[in-house]
């Protein structure tokens, strides 16, 4: 950025702070007095304005999340779980269930979990998937949070939701496809899904983003930025982002169950935390 255009942006916010009051005397451009009185006002000002914006966007979400729940149960889609406030939304395949479970039943057990808040306190266990999702929640945070050995804690710092609405006890694509479209239009228009600064796609090949169809860039409102892991390998990932919306990153990877490579669980913590650093800084979040 140029000087006087740095020069002229510091002034503008200057003046929109303390007024013009009939001119600026000469002697202050000589000594830099006055420079250094506009960089100070300007630096409160904007601090002002980041913090109600802040501010906003917690509220925002707070009522996001409402209505989230509400489009959940009028259109009986699967809520999921987790902190609605996170900066991180991790989407798999799709609920797991038990054959003898009935499948409306259970839509109606989560959403009343998922309205108390009932989240990061299960026991852990061997679930895989889960065991995957607090290893990459942990190494995107640690060592500024302390997780609890004994549980399923990541869920304080991830929201948990799926692709497909219909719980099942085995993935098949070409069974849930006709719900996962009908999912991804729900996705596109929610709100409060769309104002994650961190979507995680762990769904493999239940979302396409090929050189015909671009479900990932027509549902998130993104593009795709960097392929990462080799190619022979199942532990790979892709990253996008929105250039309009510093604060958009999308990762499309595998199911994050069985056979799950640390390195990958390593190189994608290491983007994500990097991510919200940087958002952090420009006070974004």
């Amino acid at each position: 950025m140029g000087k006087q255009l740095l020069l002229r942006i510091i002034l503008g916010i200057w003046v929109l702070k303390n007024g013009f009051q009939g001119g600026i005397p000469n002697t202050k451009w000589t000594d830099g007095t006055l420079f250094e009185e506009m960089f100070h006002a300007g630096q409160n000002f904007l601090s002002e304005i980041i913090k109600g914006t802040l501010n906003k966007i917690k509220m925002d979400r707070k009522r996001l999340f409402e209505m989230f729940l509400e489009e959940c149960k009028d259109h009986n889609e699967w809520c999921g779980q987790g902190n609605p406030n996170a900066h991180i939304m991790i989407i798999g395949k799709e609920p797991y269930m038990d054959l003898k479970t009935n499948p409306k039943e259970e839509l109606q057990r989560q959403y009343e979990r998922c309205k108390r808040g009932d989240f990061g306190n299960a026991k852990r266990g061997k679930n895989p998937t889960w065991c995957n999702y607090q290893s990459l929640i942990e190494k995107v945070y640690k060592p500024k949070v302390e997780f609890n050995s004994g549980l399923f804690d990541f869920e304080k710092y991830a929201f948990t939701t799926e692709l497909s609405s219909e719980p099942r006890k085995n993935s098949k694509y070409s069974k849930a496809k006709p719900l996962i479209q009908k999912r991804l239009r729900f996705f596109e228009k929610s709100k409060f899904i769309q104002d994650f600064p961190v979507i995680i796609l762990a769904c493999g090949g239940y979302i396409k983003n090929d050189d015909k169809v671009r479900e990932i860039d027509n549902t998130f409102h993104v593009e795709f930025s960097q392929e990462y892991g080799k190619k022979e390998s199942k532990n790979r990932f892709w990253t996008h982002v929105d250039k309009n919306d510093p604060r958009r990153l999308v990762i499309h990877t595998r199911q994050l169950s069985n056979g799950v490579s640390c390195e990958m669980i390593d190189e994608m913590a290491t983007i994500i935390r990097d991510h919200l650093e940087h958002l952090r800084k420009l006070g974004l979040i």
